[in-house]
């Protein structure tokens, strides 16, 4: 599938809600694997980077991730588990790529997506400076 690049964005801070204490490897770790393999072996997964990040905020939903790229709508999430966030990462994906300009129709926006959703954030527009130049 040929679109616009997008970047899935993953905390790999965020440790599990569950677990009292940081462990060796965090539930954020896990997820940004777990994404990158489910994308990778995916045959219709639209393509996308898959990046770690050291925080994305908002701590009290951990595991966060964000969907983003050039000219479009970005989505972040909260609320994400190793086992079942890729999958949801993954469908996101698809459907911001099937979105012209990234923010999903509000029919195609699933119960998880609705639940899991922190924020959207608008496209930046072009600079006023770079359109005088």
């Amino acid at each position: 599938m040929s679109a616009a690049p997008a970047e899935i964005q993953i905390c790999i801070e965020c440790t599990h809600p569950h677990a009292g204490k940081r462990t060796a490897v965090t539930a954020g770790q896990r997820l940004l694997a777990a994404t990158h393999d489910l994308l990778v072996a995916h045959p219709n997964a639209p393509e996308a980077v898959v990046r770690p990040v050291a925080c994305l905020g908002n701590c009290r939903k951990r595991c966060r991730a964000s969907i983003l790229g050039p000219g479009r709508w970005s989505w972040s999430f909260g609320g994400l588990t190793p086992e079942r966030g890729p999958a949801f990462l993954i469908d996101t994906l698809a459907a911001w790529h099937a979105a012209k300009s990234g923010l999903i129709p509000k029919p195609a926006r699933s119960r998880e997506l609705i639940s899991k959703t922190l924020g959207r954030t608008a496209p930046l527009l072009p600079s006023p400076r770079k359109a005088q130049d």
